[in-house]
């Protein structure tokens, strides 16, 4: 038997993305997102690490939305390494293809690619919905949130399907890229029932959830999947687009935040 342990997945680009896993003391694997096509390598090693095994078995995948930091990491397994991994169940849930604008490339593009594969694995995917409470060994997860179609702001990332994990004595909540419209959606629904211990700050550290959501989760510490680069306040050419980043940082003082788990310097493991 192991310890239950949270890692953050470093990027293999420039690029930001999220990836994570979950290992239970039961030797469960989840997968949250997984990153770029360029990340589908370095994670396909790191679960060698972690599992022991030559071909890492995963218990569940999930994906918080479609978009291609995300997502593509998965659709490069599917294509190039799909005799390298194993998997028993895929958990999503997508609002249809029709619901995001013709001129949004990423989120129509993703989700495309992600139903032009979706027959090799048809009967392991699992369709979440609010309330629902998924087990895999001494790891849970609560679905606290769906796309909700009628946002009509910000659809790609107010697409996230938001859930908390029970791992050990944590709770923790994945916020994805959640936005402003759909973190008041979540809000409204949850309150201060929202309260977790650890929380992964929307979008990549900017332009993500309001600050009344993150009072009302009030968390002890903050997940950042953020590299290095956003993390010193997009110093390049995006940096018009990051301004948030400094503003959340701000909040999360505000807010007594104690601890920041933050994967710009490389791979993070959170022992719970």
């Amino acid at each position: 038997m192991g310890k239950n342990a949270f890692y953050l997945v470093r990027n293999a680009t420039h690029h930001y993305m999220q990836s994570h896993i979950i290992r239970t003391e039961d030797d469960k694997i989840l997968v949250v997102d997984g990153g770029t096509r360029n990340d589908a390598r370095y994670l396909l090693s790191l679960l060698k690490c972690i599992t022991g095994q030559e071909v890492p078995h995963i218990d569940g995948w999930f994906f918080t939305h479609p978009h291609s930091d995300h997502m593509d990491c998965f659709f490069e397994v599917m294509k190039e390494l799909s005799d390298e991994i194993e998997f028993d169940a895929i958990y999503c849930n997508f609002p249809p293809l029709s619901y995001f604008d013709k001129e949004a490339d990423d989120p129509r593009i993703t989700l495309e690619t992600f139903l032009s594969y979706a027959p090799r694995f048809a009967d392991k995917i699992v369709t979440l919905r609010e309330g629902d409470v998924v087990r895999l060994g001494s790891c849970s997860f609560e679905v606290l949130l769906t796309p909700d179609t009628s946002i009509e702001e910000n659809k790609g990332n107010n697409a996230t399907t938001v859930i908390r994990l029970r791992l050990g004595s944590k709770s923790i909540l994945l916020l994805g890229d959640l936005g402003a419209e759909g973190s008041r959606r979540l809000l409204e629904k949850h309150g201060k029932a929202l309260k977790s211990d650890l929380c992964q700050v929307s979008h990549h550290g900017q332009r993500g959830c309001t600050r009344e959501t993150y009072a009302a989760i009030a968390p002890e510490g903050c997940i950042w999947t953020a590299p290095d680069w956003l993390w010193d306040k997009g110093k390049n050419e995006f940096d018009f687009s990051h301004n948030r980043i400094e503003v959340e940082w701000n909040w999360m003082k505000e807010l007594g935040v104690k601890n920041h788990y933050v994967v710009h310097s490389g791979d993070v493991c959170i022992e719970c």
